[in-house]
């Protein structure tokens, strides 16, 4: 937690110099694909990738075959084959979690999150299942 703080306050500091950019992501093209539209986060992502240097290329489903009926994988199969170093996606794709109670923020509901406790049903409508194993993790 320190480190994250510590490179913050490194990061306001560029921020405030007149060249306000770090070769971190030098040589790094990241695609940025969009499916929904959003002015904020997508200024503030590539804002963020080009003061790191990074190479951007931006992808508006609005602008794009997906108009035409290309799905989403395959519109990523055509990103990735372009050799890109880092994927950044905005979807709004319906998101479910499972877990125990106890683990699960009692807002994230109200957030549009379903939430399903047993696993067992989880995994029925599940297309990608993330899991972490709690109990032998140092949090």
């Amino acid at each position: 937690i320190d480190l994250i703080f510590e490179t913050a306050d490194h990061f306001k500091e560029v921020i405030n110099r007149p060249i306000k950019k770090v070769p971190s992501l030098r040589d790094v093209t990241i695609a940025n694909i969009f499916f929904e539209n959003s002015t904020r986060t997508k200024l503030s992502f590539e804002l963020a990738q080009k003061r790191l240097s990074a190479d951007v290329i931006s992808f508006s489903a609005a602008q794009s075959s997906v108009k035409k009926g290309e799905t989403l994988i395959d519109t990523v199969n055509n990103i990735l084959s372009m050799k890109v170093d880092m994927v950044v996606m905005r979807h709004s794709a319906e998101v479910k979690v499972c877990g125990p109670k106890t683990l699960i923020p009692k807002y994230i509901e109200s957030l549009g999150v379903t939430v399903e406790p047993n696993l067992r049903k989880a995994l029925e409508w599940a297309d990608v299942a993330n899991m972490l194993r709690v109990q032998n993790e140092r949090l």
